[in-house]
């Protein structure tokens, strides 16, 4: 099928992307597919594991909760019932803006009448309460990748519904942090390659869907040196011993009897600087090596780039380099009432060594204090 596939060009990013230079569209479900990556982890280049902290920690590096008060607003509680992220493709958002539709049935149809494009689209609702040393999130998500070739179509697409809790705590002067949390999961989910003659409607997606419920576990560390600029080390084994899922029927009864692929466990390398800029402006420099246990994986695209830039009104400025060679940008308002952030990134979805971008879109939208 991938054989088949046509190149679609090169797409100019819009508004806050500008300033990218070109990217090939994709041609195949290669990418590395994640429970959940916070918006301001994706703008900075997916290179968060020692810059974690609130919410963003209970999937990233649950050592983060023990990070000190939130610096932006010098609160220890951090309560945010409204959360919703989205994050599509520009192939997705150029069909919801001409269809004005989101629906999986609608994208399937038009995807085997206009084949080559990779169309990705996540909608993510997370609220979460978290406090210093403890947090806890629910999560619903709704997720759909996709390649057509006018004939079949390789699909990843789903919802999970589930709640992370965590704990932490420092040592020797908080200079050592330690954390961990747990995670339940429902997920309904179809993946694989199908006949466009398959998946003809709702109830013939339904039926291909696979369902079960999972349990897993993340731990972290973080060592911040009490040096100038706070060089902190940190690590995450995420899905500890892979988190494994057994049959369901919760969400969907008409699925076809089988649980979802395990989440495979992941090994994350990070470290951070924090200098001050200037008055009223602080920054944070990140790097990450991911997936130090998946030596399929390239190196090239383990390794990640980020920084975040925060001024005293609240702005955050985020930018970074996700797999070496794909920029990210984006922009946060953070308030005591709510955040409003929307920015851009890219997905390797290339398979092996072969390096193949799919731009996408950043927006979320929270209500809290």
């Amino acid at each position: 099928m991938r054989a088949a596939l046509r190149k679609t060009g090169f797409r100019p990013l819009w508004a806050l992307a500008l300033f990218f230079v070109f990217e090939t569209s994709g041609y195949a479900l290669n990418e590395n597919f994640s429970l959940y990556d916070s918006p301001q982890a994706l703008m900075m280049g997916n290179a968060c594991t020692a810059d974690s902290r609130w919410y963003t920690a209970l999937f990233q590096n649950p050592a983060g909760l023990a990070q000190a008060y939130r610096r932006d607003t010098r609160r220890h509680w951090s309560t945010t019932p409204v959360a919703i992220d989205w994050i599509p493709s520009m192939a997705i958002m150029g069909q919801v803006v001409s269809d004005k539709t989101m629906q999986w049935g609608r994208t399937i149809s038009a995807m085997q009448s206009s084949p080559g494009d990779y169309h990705y689209s996540r909608l993510n609702i997370v609220p979460s309460i978290t406090h210093r040393n403890f947090g806890l999130a629910l999560l619903a998500t709704s997720e759909f990748a996709a390649l057509s070739d006018g004939s079949n179509i390789d699909i990843r697409a789903g919802n999970d519904l589930g709640a992370v809790m965590g704990f932490a705590s420092n040592f020797f002067g908080n200079i050592l942090k330690l954390g961990v949390n747990v995670k339940a999961i429902i997920r309904n989910q179809i993946e694989g390659t199908y006949a466009h003659t398959t998946l003809v409607d709702t109830a013939s997606v339904n039926s291909n869907m696979k369902e079960g419920v999972g349990f897993g576990a993340d731990v972290g560390l973080l060592l911040t040196a009490p040096l100038l600029w706070l060089p902190t080390l940190g690590i995450a084994v995420k899905d500890v011993g892979n988190t494994r899922f057994v049959h369901s029927t919760i969400l969907n009864p008409s699925n076809n009897g089988q649980a979802p692929s395990s989440i495979q466990q992941t090994i994350n390398l990070g470290f951070m600087m924090s200098p001050i800029l200037a008055r009223g402006v602080r920054a944070n420099f990140t790097a990450d090596l991911k997936y130090l246990d998946r030596p399929e994986i390239p190196l090239t695209k383990k390794l990640h780039f980020g920084v975040e830039v925060i001024t005293e009104r609240r702005l955050y400025i985020w930018a970074g380099m996700s797999q070496l060679l794909l920029p990210s940008l984006g922009l946060g308002l953070r308030t005591v009432g709510g955040d409003l952030e929307v920015g851009t990134y890219a997905a390797d979805i290339g398979a092996g060594s072969t390096r193949e971008a799919n731009r996408r879109l950043v927006f979320r939208y929270t209500i809290g204090w």
